[in-house]
């Protein structure tokens, strides 16, 4: 039995509505999830698999509590597009925090899961004696630093240093390695004796010397005053006769 003219007609119209429907269907979008947590001077490496190239932009971006920033947009010659960006200021400002990724293309969006960039260090501090000294002598403080990401700091061939201070006229600066520092502080004879704040910091710097990462600890100590060869000298010309030096 033949079709009639109506019957094809409609069956066409059938054909051209699936076809359209089926060409304005948003993409399905795949997004790898990113690691739990990031320092910065970290590599984000991710990948997006579209299920079909359709026009417009894929179009990725970092988002965070303090902003967001678009690290992706180009119109996609594949359906499985890798992207690494470096987190450092030039790509990311200063986006720090809760962070996902937003992939959109054709309509369709899909969130990673939240992870942490952060700028922190983790700074574990040692005294060599104790915390207390008498003035002249030499303070060794000595210890550990971590980054956020538990990574050593210092152990990516990037710029690593901790500086010490003592009150404002004692300080001295060193380099951190391997995540390990060991620094020589010489008090001085003329300091006054009493309680004094040992500030230690640690950071890392990038090749343009900008601070990516950094931390900070505090520990309190006790400065003791001897009395100066100088004193002594004067105390034994002063002595009158027959009194015991």
């Amino acid at each position: 039995m033949k079709m009639g003219n109506k019957n094809i007609l409609m069956l066409v119209a059938v054909i051209v509505i699936v076809v359209f429907a089926l060409s304005t269907i948003s993409s399905e979008i795949i997004v790898s999830q990113p690691n739990s947590v990031y320092s910065l001077g970290d590599e984000l490496n991710f990948n997006v698999k579209l299920d079909s190239l359709k026009s417009g932009y894929l179009v990725i971006s970092l988002l965070c509590p303090n902003g967001f920033e678009g690290i992706y947009q180009n119109v996609p010659e594949t359906t499985d597009v890798s992207l690494v960006r470096k987190l450092i200021p030039d790509y990311i400002k200063t986006l720090s925090g809760s962070c996902s990724i937003k992939a959109s293309y054709a309509g369709e969006e899909k969130l990673t899961r939240s992870f942490e960039i952060s700028d922190s260090i983790e700074v574990n501090l040692r005294l060599a004696d104790n915390s207390k000294y008498n003035a002249g002598e030499n303070i060794i403080i000595s210890g550990e630093a971590v980054k956020k990401n538990g990574e050593k700091l210092g152990s990516s061939g990037t710029n690593a240093f901790i500086d010490v201070s003592l009150g404002e006229a004692t300080s001295v600066s060193d380099f951190v390695k391997e995540g390990v520092f060991s620094v020589v502080l010489k008090t001085s004879e003329t300091m006054k004796a009493g309680a004094y704040s040992l500030d230690v910091r640690v950071y890392e710097k990038d090749d343009k010397g900008n601070i990516l990462n950094s931390g900070e600890k505090t520990m309190g100590l006790e400065i003791k005053q001897i009395p100066a060869r100088a004193e002594i000298a004067i105390d034994r010309v002063s002595a009158k006769p027959g009194e015991t030096i």
